[in-house]
């Protein structure tokens, strides 16, 4: 199970079917992409730019085509546009979601027609939706065991708004910070010891981890990215429409279903 796969489940509402955030998310899967093909060894991010280093498969189909399209890049892309895509190609969310609905780890439900047609998601396989939780709740309680790629994946939850929903309430906001702490790293172990509690401490340990592998680094720039991007989407899409703002999925690479700004369409709730 990858990142983006852990995202997707995260991000859908478990009453109402849609996925949260959802203007934000293809970029996101986007950057969870590229972190996992640095862990894996394919792809590095130099200047600001994306080279690929090993043009090998790792085995997923999403990863592997994601690899590919950067193989085949005349120049190393910049990290921004690459987030962004290709207005060519089928949005990432989509790919996703038809990814899960073919395993029948989700059930997609289409409603209505043309600019009405919803789509409802379903999360059928509350095992691989607790894995997910797993990965996250780590890093929001300080857990020693957390890794390198769920800290990432806790970054990328925070920038793209999600923290804030899953860990609702004053109660946890002790929680919404340790997600968020990944993505502004100290930039180097010793300095992030110095400044945390002695509670902080295991955390502090996975942090200084990730920060030997260059992993922190990565997504503390891709978040920041990612935030430019959110503000500029936010700007053109206000602007253009007047504040009203849809979002095309596309999970058969035929057709568009349009879904309203912020949640679309679950099957499980975190208490």
């Amino acid at each position: 199970m990858t990142l983006g796969e852990d995202l997707l489940l995260l991000a859908v509402h478990p009453r109402n079917g849609r996925v949260r955030n959802v203007e934000r998310m293809s970029p996101a899967l986007r950057a969870l992409e590229l972190i996992e093909l640095s862990l894996g060894g394919r792809v590095v991010v130099e200047q600001g730019r994306i080279a690929t280093k090993d043009p090998s498969p790792v085995g997923h189909r999403l990863l592997d085509h994601s690899l590919s399209s950067l193989s085949a890049e005349v120049k190393p892309p910049k990290v921004e546009a690459w987030l962004r895509g290709k207005p060519a190609e089928a949005g990432t969310l989509g790919q996703y979601i038809a990814l899960l609905g073919r395993q029948q780890v989700i059930r997609v439900e289409y409603r209505g027609q043309g600019l009405a047609r919803t789509t409802r998601i379903t999360v059928r396989d509350d095992g691989r939706l607790a894995e997910a939780w797993a990965r996250i709740d780590g890093v929001a309680h300080g857990a020693a065991s957390a890794t390198v790629e769920d800290q990432a994946l806790a970054g990328i939850v925070h920038v793209c708004g999600l923290g804030s929903r899953l860990y609702r309430g004053p109660h946890r906001l002790v929680a919404r910070r340790r997600l968020a702490r990944f993505t502004v790293p100290q930039g180097v172990a010793e300095s992030m010891r110095s400044v945390v509690t002695a509670a902080d401490a295991e955390f502090a340990n996975a942090v200084a981890e990730a920060l030997s592998s260059g992993i922190a680094k990565m997504t503390k720039e891709l978040t920041l990215v990612l935030r430019q991007e959110y503000r500029l989407e936010m700007y053109s899409s206000h602007s253009s429409s007047g504040g009203h703002h849809h979002t095309s999925i596309d999970t058969s690479h035929s057709g568009h279903h349009h879904m309203g700004s912020g949640d679309v369409g679950g099957g499980h709730h975190h208490g």
